[in-house]
């Protein structure tokens, strides 16, 4: 295949050159060159002459199932098919967007992973997706719940207050197919009583 770049961004240098061509092969970029008066007939040609072309963009910090809006009552009260939805259109905006990969840094019921599993299984589109499971926090942090004592809820992993919970944690997201793990050490903006960024897990 052979795509012909009206101006192309080299994100290496940051540099945008004129009138060039990318040639794959396979999956593989085999090379990058002026492009030529004449492409020999065997390859497919892909025109991008009218268009800017640059590598796929990744946003390291994302949560597909959500919505972006600071609301804990719908979260609470949503289904686990309507965030598996959510983050598949969510995953499919992204990708249109640029947005080639995402790291999902937490979600409920571990929808980030079978929503990474669903698009590299081919049958639905949307950006490549590394996924963290739940995020590990202590008892009060900022992945665990404000909900009242009497309800419960094992959509999330839940809090560790320790090295040795911590670990099980990270070893039950594993189990679950997380590619990462994200550890809150500190409060954030959504912990109830708490100022962000003030610590609540040691290093150990």
């Amino acid at each position: 295949t052979a795509i012909k770049c009206g101006k192309l961004f080299n994100s290496q240098d940051g540099s945008v050159s004129e009138n060039m061509l990318v040639v794959i092969d396979g999956k593989t970029i085999s090379e990058v060159i002026p492009c030529p008066q004449n492409i020999p007939e065997e390859y497919k040609v892909i025109d991008l002459s009218d268009s800017f072309v640059m590598p796929g963009l990744i946003d390291a910090h994302v949560h597909l199932s959500s919505t972006g809006h600071n609301d804990p009552y719908s979260a609470s009260q949503g289904l686990l098919g309507d965030f598996v939805v959510t983050a598949l259109d969510n995953a499919k905006t992204d990708l249109m967007a640029g947005f080639t990969t995402v790291r999902d840094c937490g979600s409920q019921g571990f929808v980030n992973v079978s929503v990474k599993k669903a698009i590299a299984s081919g049958k639905f589109p949307g950006s490549r997706v590394l996924a963290s499971g739940g995020g590990i926090s202590s008892t009060g942090g900022h992945a665990d719940n404000h909900f009242s004592p009497y309800i419960s809820t094992n959509l999330n992993i839940g809090p560790a207050d320790g090295p040795y919970e911590a670990r099980r944690l990270a070893r039950y997201n594993l189990k679950y197919g997380a590619d990462f793990i994200k550890v809150m050490a500190t409060g954030g903006v959504m912990t109830k009583g708490v100022e962000p960024g003030s610590p609540q897990l040691s290093e150990e």
